[in-house]
């Protein structure tokens, strides 16, 4: 166990996937990597599945070097058996596109499948899609 993965040790599948948030919205590659397994893939709303963490790297680079995500992630849901957890997640979000300076709000739906390995949670499946019909405007 990398010495990233070793406060990720103690923690619920919750507390793995807000620090996922976290480690997001602070642009933290490194960090949001540590939560990975090795063999994750990311499903993302009208691309290609990335397979592998060595695949994610080039995935959220492209994704900090073009946008700005300002959100928080909010946990609507948890299944837990030993080894394997899945954590629905819905966030309205503004995004910031980083060669126009456009704002929008979007909203997410996410669905993480973490597993156990050695005492620690891991994000093994990741998936998102975005509906932009469930925005609420702000008053």
């Amino acid at each position: 166990m990398n010495s990233l993965n070793q406060v990720s040790h103690r923690l619920s599948p919750e507390d793995v996937i807000m620090q996922y948030g976290q480690y997001l919205q602070k642009k933290n590659l490194e960090l949001i990597l540590s939560l990975y397994h090795d063999d994750a893939e990311v499903i993302p709303e009208q691309l290609n599945s990335i397979q592998g963490k060595n695949e994610l790297t080039p995935f959220y680079k492209n994704t900090f070097s073009s946008i700005t995500i300002d959100g928080q992630l909010k946990i609507t849901s948890t299944y837990q058996t030993e080894n394997v957890a899945i954590v629905r997640c819905e966030e309205q979000a503004k995004i910031t596109n980083l060669a126009t300076g456009i704002i929008t709000t979007n909203y997410f739906r996410e669905m993480f499948v973490l597993t156990q390995t050695n005492g620690t949670w891991l994000i093994f499946k990741y998936m998102f899609s975005q509906n932009i019909n469930q925005v609420q405007t702000e008053s």
